[in-house]
């Protein structure tokens, strides 16, 4: 079987590209993916062109392009979607209707929710990683700090939040009052639910956004989603390690040895005692940490609503200990206290800190599980079987 790949430079890419070929199949590349995912002239009469000249049997990318997808429903080709991350505007198409369509979903709640708009080909499908990439046998030979952190603090400024002092003081208390609500609860999202008329044509008014034509985007997705969300996930992260900092601040520290190290890019001198090893963006200096950290912290992004993180899956491959914020999709496919270990609020997550720094045995065994189960169970390898088990192809 002949499949399209369109180059991407994501990192479930070639991993996937090599499971295909793995299975027997022939994996076709095309020189790009559109400079708009939306509308593309240029490319849409390339790629039309290629299609008709190849004649593939398939055509996949990570991440949905409608563009594509209109290219694929003209030639009747099947066109397989991997939707990896979160939010997925793109998918709010109405070309997500085309019976072209296979999406693979790795959120179940994103997966519900397209097939509530009528998507016939929708699959969850959690994310993987490359088995070739980990090994059982990697070990860490003994640990350099007890708890890490790596992601994004979200504190750049963007748009949104230079803007918000424009909003009037009612709907600046409303957003507040909310966001702090939602602060308080995983597994169920609600803010797009509980935008009011009022407050949603004040943000219309100070903070427009244009929703797409032939589209099923809202302006209660949109600002839930592309702002809320990611303010959200702001306010939560700068919160939780201030806690954990002021936490460490009243523990004992032999001489030279940090309890506490984030990986992040952007300054965090406002926590005291925490030390910033600044960006950890190759997955190899990532696995370094993940397996030298006694407990390896997973703060969600609140635009993840159900999914599990990729960086979630890597940790656990590379043989690290997970402590994370409850997530749905989780609990779908790991044992918590058995593959990892979540928290429900800021008090929950410094006793559980207290208890797995204390209790190595117990963690290592939990770390040790999980490693198996995602090198068995969660691979690309048994992704690209899985989308063509789907797809009956």
């Amino acid at each position: 079987m002949n499949i399209v790949f369109p180059a991407q430079e994501t990192e479930a890419h070639l991993p996937l590209k090599k499971a295909f070929e793995t299975m027997g199949h022939s994996c076709i590349p095309y020189g790009s993916v559109p400079h708009n995912p939306r509308i593309d002239p240029r490319f849409r009469s390339g790629f039309l062109k290629f299609l008709q000249e190849a004649d593939p049997h398939a055509v996949f990318t990570s991440g949905y392009y409608p563009v594509i997808s209109a290219c694929c429903n003209a030639q009747q080709i099947p066109y397989l979607s991997y939707i990896m991350e979160s939010p997925q505007p793109m998918t709010l198409s109405r070309t997500v209707l085309n019976p072209c369509n296979y999406l693979f979903v790795f959120d179940s709640l994103m997966a519900q929710e397209l097939q509530s708009l009528g998507a016939e080909h929708v699959y969850y499908l959690p994310l993987a990683v490359d088995a070739e990439q980990f090994d059982e046998k990697d070990t860490p030979s003994g640990f350099q700090t007890d708890v890490s952190f790596v992601g994004s603090l979200y504190t750049a400024p963007d748009r949104f939040t230079e803007s918000v002092p424009l909003l009037k003081e009612s709907t600046r208390g409303y957003l507040d009052g909310i966001l702090q609500a939602q602060q308080l609860i995983y597994g169920y999202s609600f803010l797009e639910n509980i935008l009011i008329p009022n407050v949603l044509n004040d943000l219309i008014e100070k903070i427009p956004v244009r929703l797409q034509p032939d589209s099923f985007e809202t302006y209660e997705y949109i600002y839930t989603q592309c702002f809320l969300n990611r303010l959200l996930t702001r306010n939560e992260r700068l919160q939780l390690l201030k806690n954990i900092s002021a936490y460490f601040q009243k523990e004992e520290k032999p001489a030279g040895h940090r309890q506490f190290i984030i990986h992040t890019p952007e300054s965090s001198s406002f926590l005291p005692d925490i030390k910033n090893a600044g960006p950890a963006t190759e997955l190899s200096s990532q696995k370094e940490i993940y397996r030298s950290s006694k407990i390896n912290l997973n703060i969600t992004p609140r635009t993840i609503r159900c999914g599990i993180p990729q960086d979630t899956l890597n940790i656990m491959a590379a043989g690290g200990f997970v402590l994370s914020n409850y997530q749905n999709d989780l609990t779908l496919h790991f044992t918590a206290n058995e593959d990892y270990v979540y928290f429900e609020n800021t008090d929950d997550l410094t006793e559980k800190l207290t208890w797995y720094l204390t209790h190595e045995e117990e963690r290592q065994k939990i770390a040790a599980h999980a490693q198996h189960k995602v090198l068995q169970e969660h691979t690309w390898q048994k992704r690209a079987e899985e989308i063509l088990a789907c797809c009956n192809l």
